[in-house]
């Protein structure tokens, strides 16, 4: 009988002590590791943080060049505008241009000397003021320039006289009041006269 009680003691035993295990369940561990799981599915936040203002450094600097910007614009354009003007001959200069006075760019001779030169080549540049187209081989042309200097021309025919723009005219389409240009010459024994020879008369107009 005391076999059997103390078996029976140590089987009660037993029982209590597994009975009495206070661990705690696996739930929360699993718990936790669904809500570690959640926080990593969730999207990452992808709004940025708010840009600093800008300092009163930065402002001043920008609006700096912003002002540089805006007067170097005014200024290029007027350069460009002074250009344009200086290479296009005035709309209401009927000469196009060219040089009346002092010396020619193209050729380096004398524009409508205040007097003439004798036995050297320069260029006379006006308005015929009076013209002889009889006979028409050898026409005269009285040419006044800017400045009042008469010049008196013997050029070429009529038949190889030639507008600038490389056209003709006829002989009864010529007027008083046309501009003309001519290399001309005179001999230094031509004595006193206003008389210049010219191969080369050119038309620049047909008159008004």
């Amino acid at each position: 009988m005391k076999k059997i009680f103390l078996v029976g003691l140590v089987i009660l035993l037993m029982l209590a002590a597994c009975g009495g295990d206070n661990s705690p369940p696996a739930e929360p561990a699993a718990q936790n590791s669904s809500a570690n799981e959640a926080m990593a599915n969730e999207p990452a936040n992808t709004e940025s943080a708010e840009p600093a203002a800008p300092t009163e450094e930065a402002m001043a600097e920008e609006e700096g060049e912003t002002a540089v910007a805006e007067s170097e614009e005014p200024a290029a354009e007027e350069t460009a505008a002074e250009e344009t003007m200086a290479e296009e001959p005035a709309a209401d200069d009927p000469y196009g241009g060219l040089v009346l006075s002092g010396t020619d760019p193209d050729t380096g001779l004398e524009v409508n000397p205040p007097e003439i030169l004798k036995g050297t080549e320069f260029i006379v540049r006006g308005k015929i003021i009076s013209m002889n187209l009889t006979p028409q081989t050898a026409p005269e042309f009285l040419i006044e320039s800017p400045d009042g200097t008469k010049f008196r021309v013997h050029s070429q025919g009529v038949a190889d006289i030639y507008m600038l723009d490389g056209s003709q005219l006829k002989a009864f389409e010529y007027k008083l009041g046309m501009l003309a240009q001519a290399t001309v010459f005179q001999d230094v024994n031509a004595g006193v006269t206003t008389v210049v020879e010219s191969s080369d008369l050119v038309l620049l107009n047909r008159g008004e």
